[in-house]
């Protein structure tokens, strides 16, 4: 009964069992990502489950799941190289990413999702394209459900020790990890134990340069990061099984390297005590039973982060420097009750609630921002008191969903839903930090108005205008109130015994970001208002008043085509998405959210399986294109998105060759191509290629030991989260790609 059963993948099925039909193996697949026990066969939607030993095969020491999706997912946005996985959309929308049952959104999202888990700990993660009614708000690309170890037959110890270091600079790159898990059955009782530990140095580009850390979402050079994590399940019964999980995520950075510009460089002598973190915890109590014929699972959670930024130094209105260091935390308590109610022998039901509580704030505190300028960016001196980053929110939402199953005929596959949400947020009073800063910094204002007044740069008399002292006026909160709907019915045909067509329509929606829209603006009667205007600067007035808030609700359709014979599973589909609303990024880093139409559409190939006696391989190809409608956009009135958003096409390709029965080699081919030019504010990305080969020998049936090249043709190259990230922020967030890196890794089974 419990949905931690070990499952195959299609290739796997396919390897196994190559003359059987389709209906015959994905019986046995069964996706958890939608809440339910289900075949792949019966699902509407592009799937792919990744195994733990393929994960753990190309992962190496330093690397997080960022990197190990980026490289597997068709669709999926690049590696980031940062503990950030902004723009790793999928299909160009937002992923919801779901831990053992339990969703790791907030409102005020910050990105670190897929930086907050180490990969060795992961049984297996399964990848569906779209969104449903079943979980509702943020998976309007797609859900990444990753299911964590669970505790095997008997006394089970697992011991893995690795290494990594670049090709150059061995000593200074060098990374360490090692991780023990215990786990056992006795009766009725299972337990799970599992650490992880990962220590790194600094990381070398392709020419064997030191990239330096990243000012604006931080690089994981010169990190420690520990994961640790309890399950233990009680059958109460043969039919009830109660369970409790546990665990926690620590990354801590210190580093006494600091970013240099013209040209980048990274060198010594960082003075900062309060240096970057991500911290989470997260428990969980759950219960699953079958009472009355009803498969009852009910899911008690919480979870609590905090994450600290580099601090970043920006000019406002070309008055002041402000330095800035900011720190955001979220605590969450939810519930989800989740009932499977079989109708016939060909139909069934999955219902249920949701409920969900988010306090989320943000706060930062800045520096001196001439000792900056003076040190070269190095010394950051005379910390401020905490100010705000924007208003903290309280978010609460409940929702009632229900999802049916039919297949009237057997060769017909129907599934349908809808869901319904209340949101309701509490907007405290806050402080805009422009306000925080003006007042701070009134007497070097005062100062560069009058030499600006003297240079004849600004109108004489302009000085005058300004009050001797500044005066800061705070924004009310505010209680907002909306809802949100979603519907999905999808159609699964089978063509014959090994192929199948699919076409699914889908809603999603995702709640705005209100922390992050409010914060910049200022109250009516600021008198920053009054400066900007007198130095032809645009500052906004934006209060809750002004916020009509409703969910940014997306449209899509998808269309597909899979199957499987002599070995090789293979498909291709195609889809396109549509939302009323979309986030612009602003130069002056303030976001808007404006009513303006997005369509992103595009479609995804793929071919894996046994190629011939002993040689496995596989290949896929993806394209997203992204168009946002403009009232000034040239020509058609659509200009096309940043690729930050969508990414460009993606190829991805692998080659596995047993060339003895215990011994593997593996290529990884990862291929990103250049993007289309977009809006005149927008940057177009460059292509680059990735490399990797991996070599797995098992020593023994309790012993094995690999070993990874990543980037092995060492590659010269820029992420695509870097190049953007140097369009929008400056050359000091334009870190290279890293280059050629060895990892070994060693795990012994008892």
């Amino acid at each position: 009964m419990s949905p931690l059963t070990t499952r195959l993948t299609y290739s796997a099925l396919a390897a196994l069992i190559p003359s059987a039909s389709l209906a015959a193996d994905t019986d046995r697949m069964v996706i958890t990502g939608s809440r339910q026990l289900e075949s792949i066969d019966r699902i509407p939607a592009n799937i792919q489950v990744l195994g733990g030993d393929e994960i753990k095969q190309i992962w190496g020491p330093g690397d997080n799941l960022s990197t190990v999706l980026g490289k597997l997912v068709p669709g999926l946005g690049a590696p980031t190289n940062s503990v950030s996985n902004f723009g790793q959309t999928l299909r160009g929308r937002k992923i919801l990413l779901v831990i053992d049952g339990v969703p790791q959104t907030e409102n005020r999202q910050v990105s670190r999702q897929l930086n907050s888990l180490q990969t060795k700990a992961i049984e297996r993660i399964e990848v569906v394209s779209g969104a449903n009614a079943v979980y509702g708000p943020e998976a309007t690309g797609g859900i990444i459900h990753v299911i964590t170890r669970s505790p095997e037959a008997g006394l089970e110890s697992i011991s893995s020790i690795g290494a990594s270091a670049s090709e150059q600079n061995v000593g200074d790159s060098a990374a360490y990890s090692a991780s023990q898990t215990i786990s056992g059955k006795a009766a009725r009782t299972a337990y799970l134990i599992d650490f992880n530990y990962e220590q790194r140095q600094k990381n070398f580009d392709g020419n064997g340069d030191p990239i330096a850390p990243e000012p604006a979402q931080v690089g994981r050079l010169d990190t420690r990061s520990i994961d640790a994590s309890l399950k233990l399940s009680y059958d109460l019964s043969t039919e009830t099984t109660l369970s409790l999980a546990a665990r926690a995520f620590d990354e801590q950075q210190d580093t006494d390297q600091v970013v240099q510009s013209q040209p980048y460089r990274s060198e010594g002598g960082l003075d900062l005590d309060d240096q970057p973190f991500s911290k989470s915890i997260q428990g969980s109590v759950r219960l699953e039973s079958v009472l009355l014929g009803q498969e009852l699972d009910l899911n008690l959670y919480t979870r609590s982060r905090e994450y600290r930024f580099y601090p970043f130094n920006f000019n406002v209105l070309g008055l002041f420097d402000l330095t800035n260091q900011s720190t955001s935390k979220s605590d969450v308590l939810g519930a989800k009750l989740t009932v499977h109610s079989p109708v016939s022998d060909s139909a069934s039901l999955t219902w249920g609630l949701d409920w969900e509580q988010e306090q989320g704030e943000q706060t930062a505190v800045a520096y001196d921002s001439q000792a900056y300028a003076q040190s070269g960016g190095r010394a950051f001196e005379g910390q401020t008191g905490t100010y705000d980053y924007g208003p903290a929110v309280e978010t609460e939402k409940a929702a009632a969903f229900l999802q049916g199953q039919w297949s009237p005929r057997s060769d017909l596959h129907v599934r349908a839903g809808a869901r319904y949400e209340t949101i309701t947020q509490k907007v405290d009073d806050f402080v805009s930090p422009y306000e925080s800063a003006f007042s701070r910094n009134w007497g070097n204002i005062l100062a560069v108005a009058q030499q600006l007044e003297d240079a004849n740069r600004i109108p004489a008399g302009t000085t005058n205008l300004l009050p001797e002292s500044y005066k800061i006026s705070g924004q009310s909160g505010d209680t907002l109130q909306y809802d949100g709907n979603a519907f999905n019915l999808g159609f699964v045909f089978d063509i014959n015994p090994t192929q199948q067509i699919y076409v699914n329509g889908t809603q999603g929606y995702e709640l705005a970001d209100t922390a992050r829209i409010l914060r910049d603006s200022l109250a009516e009667d600021s008198q920053a208002l009054t400066l900007a205007r007198l130095f032809g600067a645009e500052l906004t007035s934006t209060g809750t008043d002004d916020l009509d808030l409703e969910v940014i609700k997306t449209n899509s359709l998808e269309l597909g085509w899979r199957g499987r014979g002599n070995g090789l599973s293979y498909g291709i589909n195609g889809f396109y998405n549509e939302s009323d609303k979309t986030y612009q990024f602003n130069p002056d880093f303030s976001v808007s959210l404006l009513s303006s139409t997005k369509r992103i559409y595009g479609g995804d190939l793929f071919i894996d399986g046994q190629i011939v006696d002993r040689v496995q391989g596989g290949l896929s190809l993806s394209y997203t294109r992204g168009e946002v409608e403009q009232e000034e956009a040239e020509g058609n009135g659509w200009d096309t998105v940043s690729p930050i958003e969508a990414t460009p096409p993606k190829v991805l390709a692998y080659s596995a060759y047993r060339y003895l029965p215990n011994h593997q080699v593996r290529a990884q081919v990862m291929h990103l191509f250049a993007s289309d030019k977009v809006a005149d504010n927008e940057f177009v990305s460059e292509a680059y290629t990735l490399l990797d080969l991996f070599f797995r020998s098992d020593i023994s049936p309790a012993q094995s030991l690999s070993l990874g090249i990543h980037n092995a043709a060492n590659t010269q190259y820029q992420s695509l989260f870097n190049q953007w990230a140097e369009a929008t922020y400056g050359e000091a967030s334009g870190a290279p790609g890293h280059g050629r890196r060895f990892s070994l890794n060693y795990t012994l089974s008892l």
